[in-house]
């Protein structure tokens, strides 16, 4: 059987400071969900500081390199 996933992203509409903050309440959040993969795609302005931050936990990690309008 397959597993279920979960992803979310949030665009490069944040600073590096925001999306920290947003990822850490991310974590906090999704810790209480079981039985799903979950995935987060980080704005690629962030990932040096995200990736840090996501490493400890079970969250799987892309990146967005580019935005159409």
């Amino acid at each position: 059987m397959r597993t279920p996933f979960i992803a979310a992203n949030w665009k490069m509409n944040t600073t590096v400071s925001e999306a920290a903050a947003l990822t850490h309440a991310i974590l906090v959040a999704i810790d209480r969900i079981d039985g799903v993969l979950k995935f987060i795609f980080l704005p690629f302005i962030s990932l040096a500081v995200l990736k840090k931050i996501i490493r400890v936990s079970s969250l799987k990690f892309g990146v967005q390199n580019m935005i159409f309008d």
